[in-house]
Parts: C-alpha cells; sequence; structure tokens
C-alpha cells in the first residue's frame, strides 16, 4: 500500500541522501549504517535504558508486592476458615453431636416442647 510508515523505504532514503558522503566509505560500513538506520526506525527508543532498567525494578517490586498482597489474602481466608471450623470445639468442647442419631432425636423432642427460642439457648448435657 502506498499510505503508511515502511521502515525499508525511509532507510534507503536515508543512504541514498547520504550517498554523496558515503562514497568514499568503506562497503561494510555501508551496510553497517544501513542495518542501524532499519533498527532505529522499526524499534525507535522511547526511553534511555537507565529509564528502562528503572522501570523494570518498579515493575518488579509492584508484582513483587502484589504477590505479597494475595498471599497474605490467602493465609488470612485460611485462618479464618480455620477459626470458623474451631469454633464448636473452643465453645462447646470436644464432644461432637453432628453425627450422633440419638442428638438429633433428642434436640427434635427439645424444639418441640419447648419451641424456638429455648432450643436456641439449650445446651444438651449428655
Amino acid at each position: 500500500s502506498s499510505f503508511g510508515f515502511h521502515p525499508e523505504r525511509v532507510a534507503r532514503g536515508l543512504q541514498n541522501s547520504a550517498a554523496g558522503q558515503e562514497q568514499e566509505q568503506e562497503p561494510k560500513q555501508k551496510e553497517q549504517r544501513a542495518v542501524a538506520a532499519t533498527r532505529i526506525l522499526r524499534f525507535p527508543l522511547l526511553f534511555a535504558e537507565s529509564d528502562v532498567a528503572a522501570m523494570r525494578v518498579i515493575r518488579f517490586l509492584f508484582f513483587a508486592a502484589l504477590l505479597l498482597v494475595k498471599l497474605t489474602i490467602l493465609a488470612y481466608c485460611c485462618l479464618r476458615a480455620y477459626r470458623i471450623r474451631m469454633h464448636a470445639i473452643n465453645t462447646f468442647g470436644y464432644v461432637i453431636h453432628e453425627f450422633d442419631p440419638w442428638f438429633n432425636y433428642r434436640a427434635t423432642e427439645y424444639l418441640a416442647e419447648h419451641g424456638w427460642s429455648k432450643f436456641f439457648k439449650w445446651y444438651d448435657h449428655m
């Protein structure tokens, strides 16, 4: 297409404009300058190398901080999950009621006899 940026054409134009000056130079130097001109046009440096190094350090620190935040949130969630599971043991002791069919029967009888309000304050001492 005739529109758009063509680095090869620009590089050839740079070569042709400097042809008068480069006639006395060796062909190897001409080739090196043409390759350098093409590289510069294809990949222009937007930042100095020190800026790039500084941005790499900043990027590394940002992702390290992000990883630290993620690990902290994960550790917090794991700790909360553990404490939620241990709440019954910490509150009522090492009595397991969840899988005892007789407890379920007694709880149903107590609920039927005393109602909801007393049921939620009741503790089975058996």
